[in-house]
Formats: structure tokens, C-alpha cells, sequence
């Protein structure tokens, strides 16, 4: 049980230790960006000329939309910081995951007693 924790600690360990390329996400803010700048362009053609309070609102929402999915990835892209609070608490559940494997220990310890005493 114990390996087990400590496996599952250094495989958090090692996730919250190696970043996403940067290059790649560059690239993807890059085209998010250009995106959601070009669409009024492309929304400006004949079907949307006569509404455009309808199409200035989708271009609102969309980029409402977009730029939050961004921020949210930035702030879950680090997930095991201090500086947020919808940060994981990894220490508390590092000394949640002690105090339960000491509990299991103490009642397989009971247990076993309890076995040998009856056996006796």
C-alpha cells in the first residue's frame, strides 16, 4: 500500500514537474486570437449585412467564449501551485493519504491480534 502511495506521489510529481511545449501553446493562443479577430470579417458578407446587432452579439459571446477557455487553461495549467486558490491542496492530501494508510495499519494490527488471541 505504501508503494502504491509513492508511486502515485512521484507520477504527480513528475505530471506537475513537465510543462506543455511552449512553442505549442503559442501557436494555439496565436490562432485563438487570430480567430476570434477575423470572424466579424468573415460575418460582414451578405447574409449577415442586414443584422448586425445579431452578428456584433455572436462576435461578443464568441470572443467571451474563447478568451475564457484561455484563461482557464492558464490557470489549470499549473494545477499544483501555491498562488491561486483553485489550486490542488497536494499537501493536504498527502497527509490525508498518511493518516489513512496509519489508520488502515492500526486496524489490521487489531485485527490481527484479535486472530491470534483467538487462535490461542
Amino acid at each position: 500500500l505504501l508503494h502504491d502511495y509513492t508511486t502515485s506521489y512521484r507520477d504527480l510529481v513528475r505530471l506537475a514537474s513537465s510543462p506543455l511545449p511552449f512553442a505549442l501553446v503559442q501557436m494555439g493562443r496565436t490562432f485563438i486570437f487570430i480567430w476570434t479577430l477575423t470572424i466579424p470579417f468573415v460575418l460582414s458578407g451578405k447574409d449577415f449585412v442586414q443584422d448586425y446587432p445579431s452578428s456584433f452579439s455572436f462576435v461578443i459571446l464568441l470572443t467571451y467564449g474563447f478568451l475564457g477557455l484561455e484563461f482557464v487553461f492558464r490557470m489549470l495549467s499549473n494545477p499544483f501551485g501555491d498562488e491561486i486558490k483553485n489550486d490542488l491542496n497536494i499537501r493536504g492530501m498527502g497527509t490525508a493519504a498518511v493518516i489513512g494508510i496509519e489508520e488502515d495499519s492500526e486496524l489490521s494490527k487489531k485485527e490481527l491480534n484479535k486472530k491470534r488471541r483467538m487462535n490461542d
